[in-house]
């Protein structure tokens, strides 16, 4: 069951060097839920990211977190209410996994505050909710591109936020860690209420995952809804330009999407 409205941007607008990349996006996610953008490369979905969280300024248009303007969050503020995970983070790999999602208490504390029990116990919780607290004393240099990304939503979860801001949160990883990484997103959405934003390229896993999607086409929102809505040959065709057929997955009957092509794998016509 979802809760109130934690994030709702209106009208949005953006451009690099005079080229609209947003031209008037409007959206929210609740308390509760996920919701997935999709779109082909170049349609803004990052970039909308970007904005929602502050690292770009909009043209135009205006976000609110938590029912507050965006520009009258101070970024101590904001961290408290919003944490991100980007698609490609630079992360040292001489620090260990404990360091790493420590450093996502630094919005709670004053300035030169040092930890204290407290912020130990969220932490660890977050890495004992991610299932990486075996890994608390490793180095990231030495762990997997899964574990990885487990301690790197872990680290936003320490910041204790009630939005998530992911981008591609499954990039470069097998089906397997793919499946494990969504299930920790969907569980958070479910059991402690967050509101999750996040880009997808995968459309049938954000299917599967997603309470709802949006398509981004060109800067604007060409559709909304649930996936059974939003996953249609006609939408994906008119977004990405490809054949598809959708068929319902025989578990959950939720859309998937297979491209049809022209061609065979033999090389026939």
């Amino acid at each position: 069951m979802t809760g109130g409205v934690l994030l709702r941007v209106e009208d949005l607008r953006f451009a690099y060097n005079g080229r609209p990349t947003l031209a008037g996006v409007s959206l929210q996610a609740r308390a509760g839920e996920v919701v997935g953008l999709i779109g082909p490369n170049g349609s803004g979905k990052s970039t909308l990211l970007r904005l929602v969280s502050g690292v770009l300024r909009s043209h135009s248009g205006q976000v609110w977190v938590d029912g507050t303007p965006l520009g009258q969050l101070s970024r101590g503020e904001l961290a408290r209410r919003m944490a991100v995970v980007p698609q490609n983070p630079h992360l040292p790999e001489a620090f260990t996994a404990w360091e790493l999602v420590l450093l996502g208490r630094t919005p709670h504390l004053r300035l030169f505050q040092a930890e204290g029990p407290r912020d130990a116990a969220v932490a660890r919780q977050a890495l004992e909710t991610c299932g990486v607290w075996d890994l608390a004393e490793h180095r990231l240099g030495e762990m997997s591109g899964g574990e990885v990304q487990r301690v790197v939503i872990a680290r936003a979860l320490a910041q204790q936020p009630s939005l998530l801001l992911l981008d591609e949160p499954t990039s470069h990883l097998d089906i397997n860690q793919q499946a494990a990484i969504m299930d920790i997103i969907a569980g958070l959405a479910r059991e402690r209420g967050l509101a999750v934003l996040a880009v997808f390229h995968d459309l049938n896993l954000a299917a599967q995952y997603c309470n709802r999607l949006i398509i981004l086409r060109e800067g604007r929102v060409l559709v909304e809804g649930q996936p059974g809505e939003v996953i249609t040959p006609a939408n994906v065709g008119a977004a990405y330009g490809a054949e598809v057929c959708v068929v319902p997955h025989p578990r959950n009957s939720l859309p998937v999407a297979l491209v049809t092509g022209r061609t065979s794998i033999n090389g026939g016509d």
